[in-house]
């Protein structure tokens, strides 16, 4: 009977160490699956970042080569205003001396009037002031000389 007592106290023993395990685990377990979810939802975050910094990468390099066909369009507009200076200057420089005729007339062209008289000393709206009583008009439609003022004789108008 003594050996039934000792037999029962250490199974009773046993049974209240495997319950104390049994919960522990149980405890573990919900950690275990507590700092599971955690890292999920940290991979889930990570993901969604990852996905962010590639398509703000990708909108980097479409706006590098957006800069690069500005600059390219920078260069040629400053291209083409070097050429145009050039040209006015030219024009300002040497009035009625280029190929072609050296008076104007009637139906003559803005780019005539400039190469052949110059760059006007006041335009107010289609009438270019060449001094005192000295202009000349343009049709508003066709932008061609309609008219003039050529009292002082300094134009070369026919």
């Amino acid at each position: 009977m003594t050996t039934t007592l000792i037999l029962s106290g250490i199974l009773i023993y046993l049974l209240n160490e495997y319950q104390q395990a049994k919960s522990n685990n149980i405890i573990l377990d919900n950690r275990l699956s507590s700092r599971f979810n955690e890292i999920q939802d940290l991979s889930n975050e990570n993901d969604k970042l990852d996905s962010g910094l590639t398509a703000m990468i990708e909108e980097n390099q479409d706006l590098v080569e957006k800069v690069k066909i500005l600059k390219e369009e920078n260069l040629q507009l400053n291209s083409n205003l070097l050429t145009l200076q050039s040209s006015l200057e030219q024009l300002n420089s040497e009035p009625g001396e280029e190929i072609g005729l050296s008076y104007v007339t009637l139906g003559s062209t803005e780019e005539e009037v400039l190469r052949i008289l110059g760059t006007p000393k006041r335009i107010d709206f289609l009438t270019w002031s060449y001094g005192w009583n000295s202009w000349v008009s343009f049709d508003y439609f066709t932008k061609t000389v309609d008219g003039w003022n050529n009292d002082s004789g300094k134009l070369n108008i026919k």
